[in-house]
């Protein structure tokens, strides 16, 4: 009897803290935005001089590359947008909330 309620406090208190240790290692800190750099994609990619009537439909997007410092360490991330459209909270020098996951 008294092993068996000492393995429900245990997996009581367990339950309990677990949630919570998860849930603070996952808030968010505020990090500086040190360069955005934007790049336009087009897929498929066609050779140079193909005939343009015989291309196969492309997609075309546009990838913001942004460097932000978090501390001391530098983390690379990652903006996709279809019409190239880049909020302005995401330009250089500007303070963002990250988390790293």
């Amino acid at each position: 009897m008294k092993i068996a309620l000492g393995v429900g406090i245990l997996a009581a208190i367990s339950a309990v803290t677990i949630p919570c240790a998860t849930a603070q290692s996952k808030q968010s800190q505020e990090g500086t935005i040190l360069s955005v750099q934007k790049r336009d994609v087009v897929m498929p990619p066609v050779r140079a001089g193909a005939d343009t009537v015989r291309t196969p439909l492309q997609s075309h997007y546009y990838v913001y590359n942004a460097s932000v410092r978090l501390n001391c360490e530098v983390y690379d991330g990652r903006y996709e947008s279809e019409l190239g459209d880049l909020p302005d909270s995401l330009a250089a020098n500007n303070r963002v909330p990250v988390r790293i996951s």
